[in-house]
């Protein structure tokens, strides 16, 4: 019966293979792809059906209301960097994430340095990201990495910035108020 459907798989047709992952859950796309061949040629296609619903039903509609995402040109990418956009439940009590998902506010607060982390971090490889920063940039403003274990908050302006000596977060740090930070992942670099 196995060999039956393994024998078939392959042939299904496009419109089909649609229909049937649209009802899958994310993480059980990823497992079609180890399928076959024509599966994982399926997947590839970034924009197709199946990844826009995925975007649409993960992505915060407020995403799509300005220029954000325009840098990630594919449902897949838009979806790769919301989840790698900054982390709600890992930022300072000063600093919120706006409903789009991928801009920071930071409240104004004298003598406090504030910050927030990525929600996914990284052990080894080069990655990319751009970054907006509206308004003023603070006494030690910072953007780069920095470890899980990190300070995201202290008394006082510093940037809260550590070595990457295990797993490392994209991390901004020591803003002036009312500041707006926009982070997009853009995945690894184009030169390699």
């Amino acid at each position: 019966m196995e060999e039956d459907l393994m024998e078939y798989a392959p042939n299904i047709p496009d419109n089909v293979l649609e229909l049937i992952f649209s009802f899958l859950k994310l993480q059980d796309l990823r497992n079609c792809t180890l399928v076959c061949k024509s599966w994982y040629r399926f997947f590839s296609d970034e924009n197709n059906e199946v990844w826009r619903a995925q975007c649409l039903q993960k992505v915060p509609a407020e995403a799509f209301k300005n220029d954000l995402l325009t840098v990630v040109p594919t449902y897949k990418a838009k979806l790769r960097a919301y989840f790698h956009a900054w982390n709600p439940f890992d930022c300072s009590r000063h600093v919120y994430i706006k409903p789009n998902g991928f801009t920071l506010h930071r409240n104004p607060v004298a003598q406090s340095t504030d910050g927030s982390r990525g929600k996914i971090g990284f052990k080894h490889g080069r990655h990319a990201w751009e970054v907006r920063w509206e308004g003023p940039l603070g006494t030690v403003a910072v953007v780069g990495i920095a470890t899980k274990d990190a300070a995201i908050q202290c008394h006082g302006y510093y940037a809260l910035l550590d070595l990457p000596e295990k797993n490392f977060y994209p991390t901004v740090a020591a803003v002036y108020g009312n500041t707006e930070i926009s982070m997009v992942y853009l995945g690894a670099p184009l030169d390699g």
